[in-house]
C-alpha cells in the first residue's frame, strides 16, 4: 500500500526541492523552524512566546526575500529566448 504524505512531509519535500534547485538559502530545518514559530501563533499565550516569535521575523524575512528574488531570476530566465 502506498504510503500517503501528511502536509508537514510534503512541506519538507517542497523545500527540499527547493533547496536543491538553489531557490531558497537555508535547508529544511531553518524552514520547519520558521513553520513552528508560525504555528506557535494560532496558540500564543504570552508576552515571553510573543517576543520570541517576533525575534524570528527578520531572519524569516531575509529568507523570503531571497527566495522572491531567486524566483524573480528564474522567471527572467524563462523569458529569454534560447
Amino acid at each position: 500500500m502506498e504510503r500517503m504524505l501528511t502536509v508537514p512531509d510534503e512541506i519538507n519535500n517542497i523545500i527540499r526541492e527547493a533547496f536543491g534547485k538553489d531557490l531558497v538559502r537555508s535547508d529544511v530545518i531553518v524552514w520547519r523552524y520558521f513553520r513552528d514559530q508560525r504555528n506557535i501563533t494560532g496558540q500564543m499565550y504570552g508576552e515571553e512566546k510573543a517576543q520570541k516569535i517576533f525575534e524570528t521575523t527578520p531572519d524569516f524575512l531575509k529568507e523570503a526575500q531571497c527566495v522572491l528574488s531567486r524566483l524573480h531570476g528564474e522567471n527572467r530566465s524563462l523569458d529569454q529566448p534560447d
